[in-house]
Order: structure tokens, then C-alpha cells, then sequence
């Protein structure tokens, strides 16, 4: 073969090459593929997946209150009153209705007053939507016996739950405290805002 012969073989050789490689790097995928970030689950929430049922808002909590505390607020008012229910499953398969009201208060000096006013007996409470004047199913277990019952003092909010067995509607245990505990971080997203300001 002559030396003209091996320079076009060369030649020839080099483009495909060159041709391959530009097609490689049009086609491979990346060498890094992008991060995914994560997908938050209920776990992450808390301990147990609440569905609401049912959610009022009103401006004022008096009206919707008994005894001493529908006292307090007559000297204290509050500023937003969100009352809801919410059913959520246990790992045993019993179904548990619990109740969220959330006093959002001016300050955190009279949210602590009144969440301190909630925790004694016999000072009466602000009424669940299961006490008031509603259509409910018939199958919706009244929560006027303080079953279960939890509330805590969130900045300026005030958050009051408690819950009852669908089957056993009579019936505590630790297991109900602690769905309400669990319920209790529904309060500033149930209030509507986001926090503390």
C-alpha cells in the first residue's frame, strides 16, 4: 500500500473516532444524578394521622363557653376561636374521634391564664363541636366526659383536646391521652396561622 494509501486509511480512522465519540457524548447519561429531597411523610408530624371532619371559626369564644372560663372572657377577650374534629385510626384497628379548639389569645399572659383555668376541675371549658347544637352521625361518640383530656399553652394560643372511642365511648385509657397529646400540634395550622408572632 502506498504512503497516500496509509494517510487516508489514518484518516478515515481518526473521523470515526472522532464521530463516535461526539455521538457518545450526545446520548450517556450523567455522571451525577440530580438529588431528590425527600418526601415528608406523617411519621414525621407526629405519631398519628388525624383526618379532619369538621372545622368552625368564630371571633369570639364566650358564647361558646361555660362557668368561670365563659367569666374570664368577659374581662379577657380572645381574639380568633377555632373548634374541629378529627378521626384518626389506632395500629389495633379502634377508631378515636378527637376534638381541637384553639383560643388564639392577645398576648401570652392571658393564654397562660386561661390554659391555667382549663386544667382545674370544675371551672367549666370552651364547648367542643360535639356539645353544640350540630347534625352529627349517629355513630359520633359524645366528648362531654373530659375523656382523654389534654391542653397546653402554645405562645399566644391556647389548645384544648380531648377524644373518645367510637366502640367504647365510655372508656380511658393511656392510649386516648396520648391521641390527644399527638392532636395538640394541629393548633397553630388549625388556627390558621403559621406560628407564634
Amino acid at each position: 500500500m502506498t504512503t497516500m494509501g496509509w494517510v487516508l486509511r489514518g484518516c478515515l480512522l481518526l473521523g470515526v473516532a472522532v464521530v463516535s465519540g461526539l455521538i457518545w457524548f450526545a446520548v450517556a447519561p450523567d455522571t451525577e444524578p440530580e438529588a431528590q429531597a425527600p418526601t415528608p411523610s406523617a411519621a414525621d408530624d407526629g405519631k398519628y394521622r388525624f383526618d379532619q371532619y369538621l372545622r368552625v371559626e368564630t371571633a369570639t369564644c364566650g358564647e361558646f363557653s361555660t362557668a368561670r372560663i365563659a367569666q374570664y372572657f368577659r374581662t379577657h377577650s380572645c381574639e380568633h376561636l377555632t373548634r374541629a374534629l378529627y378521626t384518626t385510626m389506632l395500629p389495633s384497628g379502634e377508631k378515636v374521634l378527637t376534638s381541637v379548639v384553639t383560643a388564639r389569645m392577645p398576648d401570652a399572659a392571658t393564654a397562660a391564664e386561661l390554659n391555667a383555668l382549663t386544667t382545674r376541675d370544675g371551672t367549666g371549658n370552651i364547648q367542643d363541636l360535639m356539645s353544640s347544637d350540630l347534625d352529627m352521625p349517629d355513630d359520633f361518640p359524645n366528648l362531654n366526659k373530659d375523656l382523654g383530656y389534654h391542653s397546653e399553652q402554645q405562645d399566644r394560643l391556647v389548645v384544648i383536646g380531648e377524644s373518645s372511642y367510637f366502640s367504647s365511648p365510655g372508656r380511658e385509657d393511656a392510649r386516648l391521652t396520648e391521641v390527644t397529646k399527638d392532636a395538640l400540634r394541629l393548633g397553630w395550622p388549625q388556627d390558621g396561622e403559621t406560628g407564634p408572632r
